[in-house]
């Protein structure tokens, strides 16, 4: 992206301290640790609303958190589950009341599944994952009948900002 389109507005704001260590901090124009659930939800709404960045990143890590620590699974991970679409949902609403609503499209994913405590199997509970798309050019209702890999959400992203996707990737 920033070879191809330097202008472009790019950002990331995460919750887990250790998603630092995943990503080349000279790429994106901003970054933001915001420890929490909450407090990052609450950034990421205030930095979408003034900036409106070509694309933004945002990772919550509570669910994963609640996975490790409580179990796959389980009523707390359920729960923790509920409040991600609950702070996904007002992500949402600063988006549709913004003047970039019908250019936006959001992509809400998850790295791995997991079994117990951990992941890192191969069984379907630790490889599969949630995949929803929404907005612009996005048909409403429609479900990808093809197995879905991480590996396709920077692809799909790479498309839906007009770039060229690198030979190599998947």
């Amino acid at each position: 992206a920033k070879d191809q389109q330097p202008d472009l507005k790019t950002a990331i704001i995460y919750d887990w301290g250790g998603f630092g260590n995943l990503f080349d901090h000279s790429n994106p124009t901003h970054q933001e640790h915001a420890e929490g659930e909450e407090n990052t939800t609450e950034r990421v709404v205030e930095y979408f609303t003034k900036e409106k960045p070509n694309f933004l990143f945002v990772h919550l890590d509570h669910v994963d958190h609640a996975g490790h620590s409580e179990g796959h699974g389980t009523p707390a991970y359920y729960e923790s589950v509920e409040k991600a679409d609950q702070l996904i949902g007002k992500i949402m609403a600063a988006v549709a009341s913004s003047d970039v609503s019908d250019e936006t499209v959001i992509i809400v994913t998850s790295d791995h599944g997991g079994v117990g405590m951990g992941h890192g199997g191969e069984s379907l509970a630790e490889i599969e994952i949630p995949w929803i798309a929404y907005g612009k050019n996005i048909k409403q209702g429609k479900v990808l009948r093809s197995a879905i890999n991480t590996y396709d959400t920077p692809a799909t992203a790479a498309y839906l900002l007009g770039l060229e996707i690198p030979q190599p990737w998947i």
